[in-house]
This record gives structure tokens, C-alpha cells and sequence, in this order.
């Protein structure tokens, strides 16, 4: 839950409050980096962070746990759309490639989210809110010997909370050892929104996707 990857530092203080509970507070800050990431087949995304830095508390007892979250960051976006095929009445044609380059966003992000445990049972929660989106998502999942089936649910909405997406995970996880398990999940996306964007000329007619998704982690 939370913040879980930045390149940087950080520092953590934990303190017990009496025999069941214990707080942890970590300042972190992050240093420059950059990332390319291929959103699609025609998508092309290039991100630039100048600076980061934000705040991470956790507040856990013996079955639970709750985290709170801070972050703020500035960072450059450059977006590649390229062989982007449309129809037209004359036959399909392919868009010339278009690039848009935003220099110096600034994003400031909160997130809370507990974790429950009853037995094998566990459930999670998380909801996060920036200056452009809100999210939340929920799941629960059941531990039977080596198994454990899960179940989540998220949404997200734009920043005048209006649906945007929603979601739907069921997966299975296998523990081959301690820290050696195989995944296996099946995700549904269900777009709410209207798709037409930049050089999209018409509206793909398909709002849904199926992910199909087989991993293997490993923890050390």
C-alpha cells in the first residue's frame, strides 16, 4: 500500500505505543530519473522526474495495519502517437506520428489504506486522490494450505469525479516455498469514458479488455 517505487532515499523511525501497536514514520525523497514506457502499439510515453519527496506512516497491530501516504513531484511528459490506423471512405489510412511535450507538472498525491486479518482470511483497501484523479480499489483473499484464491474490485475517477474506469482481478497464488510462489490472474477493464484523444480521429468501438497474467515471484 502506498508509495512502493521511486528512485532515492529514506529514512525510518519506528516507535511502540504500549504493548500492541507500533507506528513507523519514513520521510523519503527521490532523485532524477526517467522512464519509457510503451502504453500500445502506437503509444509511446517518456517520463522525466526533476524532483520528488513525501512522507510514508504506518500504523500496524497484530492483525492490522493502516498507512497513510504523501507525495509530491515535478516532472517532463512526452507522448509519441505513431501508425495509428483510421478507415475513411477512400480505405484505411495511417496518421501521420504526433508528439505532445509537457514540461514541469507538478502532481501532489495523498493515499490511506488499511489491511485486515481474520485467520486466513485477509482484506484490503486503498483509496488515492491527486490533483487529477481519485481511485480506490478493494480485495479479499483466502489462504487454504499452499493456495490462495483473491478477488478485488477498483475504480477510478477524473478529477471532476466523474467515472472514468472500473475493473474486476480474480487470480490465484501457489506457494512453491517461502518466498517463492506462481501467480495466475484473470483482469477485466471497463472504460467509462469516451476514447477520442489527440490524433484519434473516431472512437474505438471496444471499451473492454481481458488481461490474462501467469508470474513467478520471488522475494528476498
Amino acid at each position: 500500500m502506498g508509495i512502493t517505487y521511486y528512485e532515492g532515499g529514506s529514512v525510518t523511525w519506528t516507535q511502540d505505543v504500549g504493548e500492541q501497536y507500533t507506528l513507523s514514520v519514513t520521510p523519503f525523497a527521490g532523485i532524477k530519473d526517467s522512464k519509457d514506457i510503451r502504453l500500445s502499439d502506437s503509444t509511446f510515453l517518456e517520463l522525466e522526474t526533476d524532483d520528488m519527496y513525501g512522507l510514508n506512516i504506518v500504523f500496524s497491530s497484530n492483525n492490522y495495519r493502516w498507512n497513510f501516504s504523501y507525495l509530491n513531484s515535478e516532472y517532463d511528459q512526452k507522448v509519441t502517437l505513431f501508425n495509428h490506423m483510421v478507415d475513411t471512405p477512400s480505405g484505411p489510412i495511417i496518421l501521420p506520428s504526433v508528439v505532445e511535450v509537457e514540461k514541469d507538472i507538478g502532481i501532489e498525491l495523498f493515499s490511506i489504506g488499511a489491511e485486515y486479518e481474520f485467520d486466513n482470511l485477509t482484506f484490503t483497501t486503498e483509496a488515492q486522490k491527486s490533483d487529477r484523479t481519485t481511485s480506490w480499489y478493494a480485495m479479499v483473499a483466502n489462504r487454504y494450505g499452499q493456495w490462495t484464491p483473491y478477488l478485488s474490485f477498483a475504480q477510478q475517477y477524473d478529477e471532476n469525479d466523474k467515472l472514468e474506469a472500473d475493473s474486476l482481478l480474480l487470480g490465484a497464488r501457489y506457494d512453491i516455498f517461502y518466498n517463492v510462489s506462481i501467480n495466475a490472474e484473470w483482469q477485466y477493464f471497463n472504460n467509462k469514458q469516451p476514447l477520442v484523444n489527440g490524433a484519434f480521429v473516431e472512437e474505438p468501438e471496444d471499451k473492454h479488455a481481458n488481461l490474462f497474467t501467469v508470474m513467478l515471484n520471488f522475494v528476498f
